[in-house]
Formats: C-alpha cells, sequence, structure tokens
C-alpha cells in the first residue's frame, strides 16, 4: 500500500523536531514512484546536491533555489543551509 502524502508530511515533521536535517519532495501527479522523466531529473537533481554536500563535492548550488519556482513541484527544506562554494 502507497504513504499517503499527509503521511510523509508528519514523517518529514517529526523528523524535523526531531532536530534533523530533513528534505521533503513530492511531485503532483505521481504516485509512490517517480515516473516522469522531467521529475526524474529534479528528484536526481536534488539527491546529486544533497549527497555533494555530505561529500563536499557539490554538483550546482543553484539547484535548490530553481525548485521553488518550479511548476508542479513542492519542495521544503528543515533549516537553511549555508551557502556552498564552489572550488
Amino acid at each position: 500500500k502507497n504513504c499517503l502524502p499527509t503521511q510523509s508530511t508528519l514523517l518529514y515533521e517529526a523528523m524535523e523536531m526531531l532536530g534533523n536535517r530533513v528534505e521533503h519532495l513530492m511531485f503532483r501527479k505521481e504516485g509512490h514512484g517517480i515516473f516522469k522523466p522531467k521529475n526524474l531529473e529534479v528528484m536526481y537533481g536534488v539527491m546529486d546536491t544533497f549527497l555533494g554536500e555530505l561529500t563536499g563535492y557539490p554538483h550546482d548550488p543553484r539547484g535548490y533555489d530553481a525548485l521553488r519556482t518550479t511548476p508542479d513541484v513542492r519542495y521544503a527544506l528543515s533549516a537553511e543551509r549555508p551557502p556552498i562554494t564552489v572550488p
């Protein structure tokens, strides 16, 4: 059975309240999986940036700002991250 959007939002909020840095990405008209090519590109971009920050090798630090204005994409971040400098 699929997780309802409200359930994933509750999990995001609970993890945030516990002090975790959490990211939550939902796409309109996508179900449990992400299948539309455009949405896959956005999702992999978010994952790439997140992993880049963890490893110190960011792909595109402007990617998160672009998500805030992308139609049909809801993106939430638990806390603002410090600016990323690319060597």
